[in-house]
């Protein structure tokens, strides 16, 4: 595809059922692309090989709770992302009048380890009940394993 939005001149989408076997078909044709005397900076700009975690919820104790899965998924997402994908928060600069998007966020210093994850409160103004009533399962990508 030429242009079209794209970041740069030339840029190649690979998509498969299974994000491993992409990988691996994308390798290839970044392989034959090095070879290409005129192109720069062939890469592949998704990471695949990252650490994960996934996270089973009973949902009966949650509903007991009065969570929902939104409610669980939307703490677990901005703590270890950002509001910036739960909430559009935006701020107009009274001055300029510029719209900026504002978005709240733990660094990652803070929230480093499974510990820190399930001492989350899982709704608003609730101290109760926190992300450690789940059981987690670490699961790696880089050995293929998991879900990416």
């Amino acid at each position: 595809m030429m242009g079209q939005g794209a970041m740069t001149p030339i840029e190649v989408k690979v998509g498969a059922g299974q994000v491993l076997g992409a990988f691996a078909h994308a390798s290839k044709i970044e392989a034959n692309l090095k070879n290409v005397p005129y192109l720069r900076d062939v890469r592949i700009v998704e990471p695949v090989a990252y650490p994960n975690l996934e996270i089973e919820v009973n949902r009966d104790l949650a509903g007991q709770f009065g969570l929902t899965m939104q409610d669980i998924t939307r703490s677990i997402v901005t703590a270890t992302s950002s509001t910036r994908f739960t909430d559009k928060n935006l701020w107009v600069d009274p001055k300029s009048g510029l719209v900026f998007q504002v978005q709240v966020q733990i660094p990652e210093s803070i929230m480093s380890s499974e510990e820190k994850l399930r001492s989350l409160p899982l709704k608003k103004r609730k101290h109760t009940p926190r992300t450690g009533r789940c059981r987690y399962h670490p699961q790696d990508n880089r050995s293929g394993a998991g879900k990416p």
